[in-house]
């Protein structure tokens, strides 16, 4: 079965395409990439007005230099003009279209991941859904970074990022990790055990019904000097009895001494 090369417009097949000698990273994947008609309208705009955005290419010096950011421009400049190539530090295309000085190269010192999502997070409006995959790419990538690391380069709150890994965990689309880095570049555990908060509770905290003394008064009334054993107090009942008994006599009135005198 054969199969058949689509070429964007302006190309034959003797002209190359950049992507035909220019590797995309992994980084520059994360977010979408542009319809076939915002791509013609993009186009049209690079080649009147010059290209404003520069092209970022990124290399950790052992290998040549891969795309990292204008994926989307460059393939907007092949539609409107023809094949595109790329060297450092220009862009030509076609036979009419040059741009100099419009691409950079970075190297390992830069996060590759940290650099897109800085790059485009302000450009394009995201959605919730939108935000969760990329998230959920970013984890992908690397899942030793912390919810605040994510949280800071997606512009996000770390509880969300919590609750994003822990469904991607469980769907088994990101891998469990023990220690994460923080945006400090320490190793933490990723989840902590927390410990139990033990309240101190008084013995007399709750208050007493209001019917607490009742068995109290009505064993006065007999000849029991007790409450049956069914109905014994509680401490709080018999703390409350002792400092009634004190402060009164034994037949329930005031004692002399601590009347008050007349004035």
């Amino acid at each position: 079965m054969k199969t058949k090369t689509l070429l964007l417009p302006n190309q034959s097949l003797y002209g190359k395409s950049w992507r035909d000698h220019l590797l995309i990273h992994p980084a520059a994947e994360l977010f979408p990439r542009m319809s076939p008609a915002e791509l013609r309208a993009l186009g049209e705009d690079i080649k009147q007005n010059g290209l404003t955005s520069p092209i970022v290419l990124w290399s950790d010096r052992k290998s040549p230099g891969v795309l990292l950011d204008g994926r989307n421009r460059l393939d907007a400049i092949e539609m409107a003009t023809g094949p595109v190539t790329v060297g450092a530090p220009s862009i030509m295309a076609g036979k009419e279209f040059l741009a100099l000085d419009k691409v950079i190269v970075l190297d390992k010192s830069v996060d590759p991941y940290g650099f897109v999502i800085s790059a485009n997070i302000h450009r394009r409006h995201l959605s919730i859904e939108d935000k969760d995959r990329l998230i959920v790419k970013v984890l992908q990538a690397d899942p030793t970074k912390s919810n605040r690391q994510v949280a800071e380069m997606v512009k996000a709150s770390h509880p969300h990022v919590a609750k994003v890994r822990k469904q991607a965990e469980k769907a088994g689309d990101v891998e469990t990790v023990t220690t994460s880095i923080d945006t400090k570049g320490r190793k933490q555990p990723s989840r902590r055990n927390r410990i139990p908060k033990f309240r101190k509770r008084s013995w007399c905290s709750a208050p007493p019904p209001p019917n607490a003394f009742a068995h109290l008064w009505a064993a006065r009334r007999t000849t029991t000097s007790a409450p049956p054993a069914t109905a014994r107090p509680s401490a709080c009942a018999r703390a409350a009895r002792s400092w009634k008994m004190k402060r009164t006599g034994s037949n329930g009135r005031t004692s002399r001494s601590r009347r008050r005198s007349p004035n």
